[in-house]
């Protein structure tokens, strides 16, 4: 029950420990294991943005594919 402030229901826990036991965007995403095309988030694969006080994690292997592509086409517009 949310609404209970008996203290002997009460449980001291940090900030983000707190949010994590939330209902939002940021303990649905922090669950995600895997980037949508299924590549691993771990240590080696993932690299971290920090944004306006929040972090996004991004694929390694998804950016680089990402990348060639644009690099790719622009390539191809060029020589146009």
């Amino acid at each position: 029950n949310r609404a209970c402030v008996n203290p002997d229901h009460l449980e001291i826990v940090t900030i983000k420990e707190n949010i994590l036991r939330g209902m939002g965007l940021a303990p649905a995403n922090a669950q995600k294991t895997h980037c949508p095309q299924g590549h691993p988030y771990d240590l080696f694969n993932t690299y971290r943005e920090y944004n306006k006080g929040s972090i996004l994690r991004h694929c390694r292997i998804c950016k680089k594919e990402s990348d060639k592509r644009v690099y790719l086409k622009r390539r191809i517009s060029n020589e146009k």
